[in-house]
């Protein structure tokens, strides 16, 4: 029984964060960050200039959005069932939507590290762990990836973006 309570608490939980999601997919911004009490939902205004990366952006979100739902209707079959082991990869999957939605939603255009290849969590990452690159914000798993990528090429910088969305 107590299993079955903490796992409607987690799904309340999902249910909100894509709640405050969605209103970024249907461009209701907020001025400051939206977090959720794991901090794995944020939603702020489009990076400036980012025009029709604005677009692909929210488009993106609301693909996140989708998976992340598909994965809460899973969850709620795995906890019916009784299934701890299916259920906990289920929000392990929807914590990786919404961390991926939150990326682009506050303007990044990596959702992992582009140096390391890690995850990185957007809503609380370093200013010092960022950087913006042909109009679109950059994030990194350390304050020393940015170091690292200061030192490629071009090229080499859209080869490890084009791997790291």
């Amino acid at each position: 029984m107590h299993v079955t309570r903490w796992m409607s608490l987690a799904m309340l939980a999902v249910a909100f964060g894509l709640w405050v999601l969605a209103g970024v997919a249907r461009g209701q911004h907020h001025d400051a960050p939206v977090h959720s009490p794991h901090h794995m939902v944020a939603t702020t205004q489009p990076a400036a200039g980012a025009g029709h990366d604005a677009h692909h952006a929210n488009a993106t979100v609301a693909a996140h959005l989708a998976e992340a739902g598909k994965a809460l209707d899973a969850l709620d079959k795995a906890v019916a069932a009784g299934d701890k082991d299916a259920a906990a990869a289920r929000i392990k999957e929807i914590r990786e939507h919404l961390r991926q939605a939150d990326a682009f939603a506050l303007g990044f255009g990596n959702t992992k590290c582009p140096i390391m290849g890690g995850a990185f969590d957007p809503a609380a990452i370093a200013a010092d762990a960022t950087r913006e690159w042909k109009g679109q914000k950059v994030g990194f798993c350390c304050g020393g990836c940015p170091e690292a990528w200061d030192k490629l090429t071009d090229a080499e910088k859209q080869a490890k973006i084009d791997a790291a969305k």
